[in-house]
């Protein structure tokens, strides 16, 4: 799925959707993505979406899947074994602006509960953040595979203001993960929010899986 395939919602509105099927074909999700016009045909120019949704994975197979699919996406990295050495010390931008911001997310329409993987190619300009939200999970993770320049990955709960509980901020073309899971036995449900910031201009796969 490509950016001109999403509907634009009004006439000067900010705002793409589109609705997702999952494995058996049902329409029960939508896809959002909000941003100015122009950030938003930079960064998903060349972007193409991979979805899968699977209503009918179990609590235990999930996660063999969301691995199968890390072994997939992760062959696309440009180079597996950098030296975290060289920049030790990164400090990367913590500042969050709404304008050079775009935010893509997920949801059910109806129903309840699924496994989610979603993979796409995508240009992050220097300085700006992209924020991926999936539905309420009990697990999840999340990747960027650098071909160029240097990205970071943030995981925050419920919110994209709400303290950082997962950062990755690992130098130039190096993979950066983050992942949380809702601790047993209760598995209480959260809402990640996967944020990609832009240290330097980048190209790069961004994997997120979550169920």
């Amino acid at each position: 799925m490509k950016l001109p395939e999403l509907k634009r919602t009004a006439k000067g509105d900010q705002k793409w959707t589109t609705a997702l099927a999952d494995v058996k074909g049902r329409q029960d999700y939508e896809m959002a993505i909000r941003g100015s016009a122009t950030l938003v045909s930079r960064v998903f120019e060349k972007s193409d979406f991979e979805i899968q949704i699977d209503t009918d994975l179990s609590r235990d197979a999930a996660p063999k899947r969301a691995l199968e699919l890390w072994d997939k996406y992760a062959s696309t990295a440009k180079d597996r074994y950098v030296d975290d050495g060289e920049k030790p010390f990164k400090k990367p931008s913590e500042k969050i602006s709404e304008k050079t911001s775009v935010v893509v997310s997920f949801r059910r329409t109806r129903g309840e509960g699924t496994f989610w993987s979603i993979f796409l190619p995508l240009f992050i300009p220097t300085g700006a953040n992209l924020i991926f939200i999936l539905p309420p999970v009990t697990n999840c993770i999340s990747a960027v595979f650098p071909l160029s320049g240097d990205p970071d990955l943030f995981l925050t709960l419920n919110g994209v203001r709400t303290p950082t509980v997962a950062m990755s901020i690992r130098a130039g073309l190096a993979t950066d993960v983050v992942s949380f899971v809702s601790p047993p036995p209760f598995f209480f449900p959260f809402v990640p929010f996967f944020r990609v910031s832009g240290f330097a201009a980048s190209f790069t796969g961004f994997f997120m899986s979550g169920f």
